[in-house]
């Protein structure tokens, strides 16, 4: 055959796989630069946690080891209640198949004179902004901190995670409020409550894991994020 033949009907068909795209999005709490702060000493701080059906509940999340002693809990000032939002503003249209919400609710008393101090249940608020507000979860969480009778500091570490499938859309802010009522007295003290973004699980001063507070979103891309992909059409420079 001489010559050389070409195609000339060629046809494209691209293809979008979301299986191929599924991760675990982690948004770190606490890196608020107005909030107070507060050190804690760890060997002397009573650290309680959440429980699943009776088990401490675990999935997976970085760690890193260190002997420190002395962590930082963030308020919002002495015998004030902590109340703050924390935007996170996505960068393509996803579904979120899992969330999980990894929180320390922190206590401390600087000064006491006479009474208990504990704090009542914590409201975690997660909203998607655009046209509308759209609520995506909302919960409030009992904490277990026994009832403080001396200066010193608690901390309950919330984790749990919920399956209420939703889907995200690029650009439209999910902010994440966390509302935790001050110290509840039934003397005179001073108290501080708040979040400790960087904790152990326990208080011995010895090395141990440590962790960061946070929400982590499992995400899979959705079908309308290929879009521009597919249809972005660049000229070419001649």
């Amino acid at each position: 055959m001489a010559g050389h033949q070409f195609a000339n009907h060629i046809k494209l068909l691209p293809t979008y796989g979301v299986d191929n795209f599924g991760t675990d999005l982690f948004i770190p709490l606490g890196n608020d630069p107005t909030l107070s702060a507060t050190s804690i000493t760890l060997s002397t701080t009573t650290i309680t946690h959440s429980t699943d059906g009776g088990n401490i509940p675990t999935d997976h999340q970085d760690q890193f080891m260190s002997d420190v002693d002395t962590v930082q809990l963030l308020h919002q000032g002495n015998d004030t209640a902590f109340d703050q939002t924390y935007r996170f503003r996505p960068d393509m249209s996803a579904i979120i198949y899992k969330t999980r919400i990894l929180l320390p609710v922190g206590l401390n008393v600087s000064a006491y004179t006479n009474g208990g101090i504990t704090v009542d249940p914590v409201t975690i608020t997660i909203t998607e902004s655009g046209g509308n507000t759209n609520l995506l979860f909302k919960q409030t969480f009992p904490i277990t901190i026994a009832s403080l009778g001396a200066t010193g500091s608690a901390y309950f570490i919330i984790d749990v995670d919920f399956e209420s499938i939703f889907k995200i859309y690029s650009g439209n802010p999910i902010d994440i409020r966390i509302e935790i009522p001050a110290g509840v007295e039934t003397g005179t003290s001073t108290t501080q409550v708040g979040i400790v973004p960087v904790f152990c699980y326990q208080p011995v001063a010895v090395l141990k894991p440590f962790t960061v507070a946070g929400i982590t979103f499992h995400v899979h891309a959705s079908l309308d994020h290929a879009d521009p992909i597919f249809n972005f059409d660049i000229k070419r420079v001649v």
